[in-house]
């Protein structure tokens, strides 16, 4: 028997407890690890995250399964703490899962024979899937989280940080963090006071995991929904670069994409708006606010139309195709290349954001004149 296989059968033995000391001790050799005790229970709480415990009565079974878990946990490194120079205390841990890939990767692909993802394509060459829930934690000792994509959001409490459905994230004591969405990513959060936050692609929240007694104020780059809890004690503040937004308890929503511009569309309640060497502003339910030039500029919306994407739908309404474009760029993580004179026309359409690219990109041609060419994740348009 060859050493790899040698290994994966101890490690099987280990798992159902039928190791014998001297065969824990050529394992654990293996692994780096000083205890038998500190693998189990890293293994048991891989077990623990599996969805269906109705076949764990089977260990090969659990066990395959749990390598191929182990495998794709490392290649999307989701809730995998991105190591610092302090915590290489968890290096064995790393080297442990590593190993294991390294010692199943035959049996892998000639046992199970996983399928290999098809590339997608369609009439305009390539195609590209819709953006997931996708994003990453900062915590503010520079630890990092990769966000487990099949979760909604995550809850902030001054006992950790927890998913939506329980499920611990971190149990240690969170003073500042941040949530970073890449293109192509989305993320629901919910703070301490119990506001709710949904973050739009490419955006960042920055908070503390408990709030001063005088304000609660975070910090907002790129676009975010907010429920704020209402605390007239406690004034709720969104800073951001160019402007503070400054709440009680009411629904907004608020996108500083552009570095020279702010949009603030209040749904309910109502807002105050600051910037510097400007007049403050006030918003009531239906407003919306343009920070531009140093100036604010109010005027009556269709609210629904700029939070459409929080309910999974495009909108545009009179919207110039460069932001078309824009929205789409951070949604499906690509870049489009077109001509300038296309820059000015504008569109009217509702398109789901769960459709693949060339589904979008087939309904914008029955809008405007122009054809569409997808390669990997770069669009040509052209007349």
């Amino acid at each position: 028997m060859d050493s790899n296989q040698h290994i994966l059968q101890l490690y099987k033995k280990f798992l159902t407890g039928k190791a014998t000391r001297e065969e824990t001790e050529d394992l654990l050799s293996y692994f780096g690890q000083s205890s038998p005790e500190a693998l189990r229970g890293l293994i048991r709480a891989e077990l623990e995250l599996e969805e269906d415990t109705q076949d764990h009565n089977d260990p090969d079974e659990v066990t395959d399964r749990l390598l191929l878990k182990i495998k794709h946990k490392i290649t999307e490194r989701q809730a995998v703490p991105i190591l610092t120079g302090r915590f290489k205390r968890w290096l064995p841990y790393a080297a442990a899962m590593l190993f294991l890939l390294g010692v199943s990767t035959t049996y892998f692909y000639f046992y199970l024979r996983i399928p290999e993802q098809p590339q997608l394509t369609s009439k305009y060459g390539d195609d590209v899937l819709p953006g997931t829930n996708k994003a990453t934690l900062t915590l503010g000792d520079g630890i990092k989280y990769e966000l487990n994509d099949s979760k909604e959001g995550i809850l902030i409490g001054e006992d950790g940080i927890r998913y939506e459905d329980g499920t611990m994230l971190t149990g240690e004591a969170v003073f500042h963090a941040t949530v970073i969405t890449p293109n192509g990513g989305q993320y629901r959060v919910t703070l301490p006071d119990g506001t709710k936050v949904i973050l739009n692609a490419a955006s960042s929240l920055s908070y503390p995991s408990r709030f001063s007694a005088a304000e609660r104020l975070v910090t907002l780059d790129g676009e975010g929904y907010f429920e704020v809890a209402h605390n007239p004690s406690q004034p709720f503040r969104v800073k951001s670069n160019t402007q503070q937004i400054e709440v009680l308890g009411t629904a907004f929503n608020a996108s500083t994409y552009n570095a020279d511009k702010a949009v603030t569309t209040l749904i309910e309640g109502r807002v105050n708006l600051h910037a510097a060497n400007t007049k403050n502003v006030v918003l009531n339910p239906g407003q919306q606010s343009v920070l531009e030039n140093g100036k604010f500029k109010v005027e009556a919306v269709s609210t629904d139309d700029y939070i459409s994407w929080v309910h999974n739908q495009f909108v545009f309404n009179d919207t110039p195709l460069e932001e078309t474009f824009a929205q789409l760029e951070r949604w499906y993580d690509v870049t489009f290349d077109y001509p300038k004179a296309t820059v000015n026309e504008r569109i009217y359409a509702e398109i789901g954001r769960n459709r693949k690219l060339s589904e979008v990109l087939n309904t914008l041609e029955e809008i405007v004149d122009l054809k569409f060419t997808i390669e990997g994740r770069r669009v040509t348009v052209r007349k």
